[in-house]
C-alpha cells in the first residue's frame, strides 16, 4: 500500500482485511483476553443496573454491588490510558510488519510507572478537554473528540514528546481530516448492528478490523504529511 499518497476509507479498510488474514487467530485471541480482564466490571455494572431496575426483588447486597462497581470503575479509570497506548502499539506493529502478540497490549504497564502514569494522565486530559468542549456545544466537542485521535498513536512513535505537545501534534495532524476519520467511524455501523446479531461474538472479529483501520488511517497520514508537509499546513 502507498502510505504516502492520502488513500480513500474504503482502501484502508480493503487493506485492513488483509492484514487480518493469516494473524485473525491471534487478533481475536487478544481481544477475548482484554474481554475478560473488563468481566468483572462489566459484570457488577449488569448487576447493579438490575438492582436498580428491579430493586424490589433485593432484600441483601445493594451496597456490595455498589462498592463492586465502583471498585472496578476506579480500576477501569486508572488503567484506561495503559490499554489504549497498548492496543496502539499493537495495531501500529501489524500495520508495519513488524512481530506483534497479544502481550503487546500490556506494554502500557511494562514501560514503567512513570510512563504507566503518562498513559493515565494522557487519557484524563483528552477526556477532560472534550468534556469541556461538550460544555459548550456539542459540535465542537466532536470535532475536539477527532482532533485528539491520534495522540496516543504519536505518544507510541515517540516516547520522549510532552503529554500536551502530543495532544497539540495530533491536532495538527487531523487539521482537515476529522471528517474523513468521522465518516471511516460510521463505515462500521452495518458492521456493529451484525455483530449484536451474533450475540456479540461478531465484535470479537471487529474491533480488530476497526483497530487495524485506525492504524492504517494514522499510518497513512502521518507518512503522507512527512513526504509533503506544505500541503498540509495550516
Amino acid at each position: 500500500m502507498d502510505y504516502e499518497t492520502i488513500q480513500a476509507n474504503h482502501e484502508l479498510r480493503r487493506i485492513s482485511r488483509h492484514q487480518m488474514r493469516d494473524v485473525l487467530g491471534i487478533l481475536i485471541f487478544t481481544h477475548f483476553v482484554f474481554f475478560l480482564i473488563n468481566v468483572p466490571y462489566t459484570t457488577f455494572s449488569i448487576l447493579e443496573m438490575i438492582r436498580k431496575e428491579f430493586s424490589f426483588l433485593y432484600t441483601f447486597g445493594d451496597a456490595s454491588f455498589a462498592e463492586g462497581e465502583f471498585m472496578f470503575s476506579i480500576i477501569t479509570l486508572l488503567t484506561r490510558g495503559a490499554f489504549i497506548f497498548g492496543f496502539a502499539g499493537f495495531f501500529l506493529k501489524r500495520v508495519r510488519g513488524q512481530e506483534f502478540g497479544t502481550m503487546n497490549i500490556f506494554d502500557g504497564f511494562l514501560n514503567g510507572i512513570k510512563n504507566f502514569f503518562s498513559y493515565f494522565v494522557l487519557d484524563f486530559l483528552i477526556n477532560l478537554f472534550v468534556f469541556l468542549w461538550l460544555l459548550l456545544l456539542i459540535v465542537p466537542g466532536v470535532m475536539k473528540f477527532y482532533s485528539y485521535r491520534m495522540a496516543f498513536y504519536i505518544k507510541y512513535d515517540e516516547p520522549e514528546i510532552g503529554l500536551l505537545d502530543a495532544i497539540d501534534k495530533s491536532k495538527a495532524m487531523m487539521q482537515g481530516c476529522r471528517l474523513k476519520l468521522a465518516l471511516l467511524d460510521l463505515s462500521f455501523i452495518g458492521w456493529i448492528v451484525l455483530s449484536f446479531l451474533t450475540l456479540g461474538l461478531g465484535f470479537f472479529v471487529l474491533f480488530p478490523y476497526m483497530g487495524l483501520s485506525e492504524a492504517n488511517f494514522y499510518e497513512n497520514l502521518k507518512r503522507s504529511q512527512e513526504k509533503a508537509p506544505e500541503a498540509f499546513s495550516a
